[in-house]
This record gives structure tokens, sequence and C-alpha cells, in this order.
């Protein structure tokens, strides 16, 4: 099953609702974090990710080109730009979200920018076996089929490239939703404490913001399914994060069956077989969603020199959607 219109198109009101109320201090939004608040929780994130990066290369995974999928406010491409002077790309389908990348950078004294590019995951605008090294955060459980996705990343991943997906939900069978305790960022929720925490974590029901704005959040990925959406790629190193303090294997069997009753979080580190190429730049991977031609940058716009097709440039996020979708979810910028 594919993301539909209605979930793609609540995905950008809502996430131009957290510019609006986290940047541009212009709108409240209930049960969300405010500036300050996520300005924290994106530093702890950062913090996170510079862990993730630093393991990845002591497993000589090379961070650079890099496409960040589901980048939101760049936090952690800022990362590989400035503290790893990693380069590469940030791509969302958040206009808003993309654009807030420069407050961001200021706010963190981050000057170096990832190229951003506005695009649906569901048709990448990258040439396959291109990219060396794609990651994600979050994303992948969005869409009613992570599978599908997966299978794009594969497709533009370079030969001998890696695949790393961090911080995924897992089916918790030993769960019941009995009560609604409130949104998960709810002062409620917030102030609760760990005794709290871990009884809402067993017999509380699933409750998210998002959801309010038709974006999926399919948090019902068992351990099979994510082994069988990553199966594409050869899977290098997989596990779960559980109660804070426990991280199953997934290539334990029993470790396993423990990370499928606890639930938790997912991450892994996947690679496509083959040989990595040499130095890959942004004019090396860009590709034009119509002719599968190459993209060539003008003035405030790229273009490709094959058919045509333009792909503006606004607040220096370029949208490479095919025409429709650009009709469909950004008629302003036609």
């Amino acid at each position: 099953m594919k993301q539909t219109i209605e979930s793609k198109k609540g995905e950008i009101f809502f996430r131009k609702k957290l510019v609006k109320y986290q940047v541009e201090k212009t709108e409240q939004i209930e049960d969300e974090l405010n500036s300050t608040e996520i300005e924290n929780v994106l530093q702890e994130r950062m913090g996170t990710t510079i862990a993730d990066m630093n393991y990845l290369k002591s497993k000589d995974v090379n961070i650079s080109f890099y496409v960040e999928i589901g980048a939101e406010r760049c936090q952690r491409a800022l990362v590989l730009e400035n503290d790893f002077t990693s380069e590469g790309i940030a791509v969302d389908l958040s206009f808003d979200m993309l654009r807030s990348c420069d407050y961001y950078s200021r706010a963190f004294d981050k000057k170096n920018l990832p190229l951003r590019i506005c695009c649906d995951a569901n048709s990448l605008p990258f040439k396959n076996n291109s990219v060396p090294f794609i990651f994600t955060y979050s994303t992948l459980h969005h869409f009613p089929d992570p599978g599908i996705i997966v299978r794009e990343i594969e497709r533009v991943t370079s030969p001998g490239g890696n695949f790393f997906s961090g911080v995924e939900p897992v089916k918790q069978w030993l769960h019941i939703g009995l009560y609604d305790p409130g949104s998960m960022y709810s002062d409620k929720v917030c102030a609760s404490g760990n005794l709290k925490k871990l009884i809402d974590y067993f017999f509380a029901k699933k409750h998210c913001t998002e959801t309010r704005y038709d974006i999926v959040e399919n948090d019902e990925i068992s351990v099979a399914d994510w082994k069988k959406a990553f199966g594409v790629f050869n899977i290098k190193e997989m596990s779960v994060h559980s109660l804070k303090y426990l991280n199953f294997d997934l290539n334990s069997k029993l470790q396993s069956w423990l990370a499928a009753m606890l639930g938790g979080m997912t991450k892994g580190l996947f690679q496509k077989p083959g040989e990595q190429p040499g130095e890959v730049k942004t004019d090396d991977i860009l590709m034009c969603l119509l002719c599968k031609s190459d993209i060539v940058q003008g003035h405030e716009k790229y273009f490709c020199h094959k058919c045509g097709q333009i792909y503006p440039v606004r607040d220096n996020v370029v949208f490479m959607l095919k025409p429709e979708s650009l009709q469909e979810f950004y008629p302003e910028f036609i």
C-alpha cells in the first residue's frame, strides 16, 4: 500500500504549522514543543547523530557523499556538513521544514548547509546506483509499507554503498491499549515519572499529534516485517533498543523474539553488494523525473538539458517533484 495524497498533504500542512509555531512564532499548536523545547530536542538528536556517524566511520562506512531522506529541519545534515565536513543532500516533502534549516544553522552555529531538495521519497530524483551513503531517522514508519521506500533507496544506492536507518518503531506484542495517556508532547505526559512511563509503555494507547492531520504513524511494523523490508540489501547489522536500557541483536533468534515481545526502536546498517565508485558530486547523481536525463543548475532553477523540464528554487530549496505533484502540493510555486 502506498502513501495517500491526503497523507502527503497532511505532512506538508502540519510541518508548515510547526515552522510557524517553533520558528516564526506566529501560531500555537496544542501539545507540541515550543521553540526552546524543540531546540533542546534537536540538540540531543544532533548528539546522537555525531555518535552514530563516528560509529559508522569506525566500521569503514564512507559518509560522504550522502543523502538524508526525511531530513525535516536538516539538523542531522548540518552535523554531517559541519562536524564531519561531509557533502550531501537533505530531502523532504516539506518545503517549510527544509527552509527552516537557515534558522537552525544560525541557532546551532553550523554555517555549512546541505543542498536541500523538496521531493517525494516514492520518486527520488537520483540516478540508479549513484549515492554512496543514504540515511534516515524516524522516517520509514510514516509510510503504510516502508518496503516501498526501502526499494527506492536501494535503487539509488551505489554498489558497495551503505544505507543507515535509525529510530524506527517496532510492533510490541506485549501491549494492551487500555487508556489514552494524552499526546506524547503534552505537559501531562512529559511530566510523568519513570513508573508511570513504564505502565504506559505496556498499557496505554499510542497517541501522537501528527495523526490528527492524516499523517501515517505506523507502529505496527513487526521485527519480521522490518527484516523483510531491509532484505533488498545485505543486512550488516540490525538491533532493537527497548525500555531505555535493553538492546537486542536481531541476528540472534532469541533476541529477535524478545524484541518482538517488548517492541522498541530499531536501527540498522545495510549494504548494497559491489565495489564503491570514486568521488561523487551532486551533478553526478541528479536525474530528471520525466526523462531520466541529467539535471543542470541554472539561475534560480534547475532544468533538464534533454526535455527542458524546469525544477524551480525557492528560499534555497529545489523543488524536484513531478509536474502533477508540484501542482497538487505547491501550486503557488508554479
